[in-house]
C-alpha cells in the first residue's frame, strides 16, 4: 500500500511539473506557470507565431522569441529586436541596443560592453550581477563603480570598489575603504565607525560595539534597535 502511495505521489509531481513553462500545443503558444497549492495550474495563450517561436537559454521557463517578439515569461518586452537577441544568463539578456533584466529593460546599461559575472559573497554566497564600463547592476539596482574590476559584494546589500563603498548603491561615507567589513545583523565597519544598512551610527563607539541579534546591538553607552538608540 506505501509503495503504491509514494508511485501515484511521485507520478502526480512528475505531471505537474513536466509541462511548465513554454510549450506549442494544437498551433498555439503556452505558458504554463509551475503548479501551486494556491492557483493550481495556470495556463496563458501567448500572441506568438507558432512556426518560428524558439525557447531560448537554459530552461523553458523563461526566455523566447518568435519572428516578431521577444518573451520573458508569458510577457512581450517591448522594443527588442527578436534577431539580434542574445540570453546571458536566466535573468540577463540583450539585444544591440538594450539590455534586460527580468523582463526590465535596463534604461542606463551599455548594451555594447555588458557581461554577466557571479561573486562571491562575505556570506560565502553566490550573487549573479550584470556589468558594463561604467557601473555594476543587479537587476534594476545600478551601483555605480569606478573601478569595475575592484568590485566586491560583502554581503547583507553592501557592496564597494578600491575606492567607495555603499549599501544598495548608497554611497556610505567611510573613513577607510580597504577595512570595510561586514559585521552580522545589518550592521557593518570600517573599522572607525558603524554602520547599519545605508546609515551611519555616529553616537555607536566602535571599540565596545556588539552586535545581539538581528538588527539589535549594544555598546558601552547605549543599546541598539536597527540604526537607533533605544535607551
Amino acid at each position: 500500500m506505501k509503495i503504491t502511495i509514494i508511485l501515484l505521489v511521485s507520478f502526480f509531481l512528475m505531471a505537474c511539473t513536466t509541462d511548465d513553462g513554454f510549450r506549442i500545443e494544437n498551433d498555439s503558444v503556452l505558458y504554463e506557470y509551475p503548479w501551486n497549492e494556491g492557483f493550481g495550474t495556470q495556463i496563458e495563450y501567448l500572441s506568438a507565431d507558432p512556426n518560428t517561436f524558439e525557447i531560448l537559454g537554459d530552461d523553458n521557463m523563461t526566455w523566447a522569441r518568435d519572428k516578431d517578439n521577444v518573451f520573458w515569461q508569458k510577457h512581450i518586452t517591448e522594443g527588442i529586436d527578436p534577431d539580434k537577441f542574445v540570453v546571458l544568463s536566466q535573468k540577463y539578456a540583450k539585444d544591440e541596443e538594450h539590455v534586460i533584466c527580468d523582463g526590465l529593460i535596463l534604461k542606463e546599461a551599455d548594451a555594447k560592453t555588458f557581461e554577466v559575472f557571479k561573486l562571491e559573497n562575505g556570506l560565502g554566497e553566490i550573487e549573479v550581477f550584470g556589468k558594463d564600463k561604467y557601473a555594476v547592476y543587479k537587476c534594476e539596482l545600478r551601483i555605480p563603480s569606478s573601478s569595475v574590476k575592484s568590485f566586491k559584494a560583502f554581503g547583507g546589500g553592501f557592496y564597494g570598489d578600491k575606492e567607495s563603498i555603499n549599501w544598495q548603491g548608497l554611497v556610505l561615507n567611510v573613513a577607510d575603504v580597504n577595512s570595510f567589513r561586514l559585521l552580522s545583523g545589518g550592521y557593518a565597519t570600517d573599522g572607525r565607525h558603524i554602520f547599519y544598512r545605508g546609515m551611519h551610527i555616529i553616537n555607536a563607539d566602535f571599540e565596545t560595539f556588539e552586535v545581539k541579534s538581528w538588527g539589535q546591538a549594544e555598546d558601552k553607552n547605549h543599546k541598539y534597535a536597527n540604526a537607533y538608540v533605544e535607551d
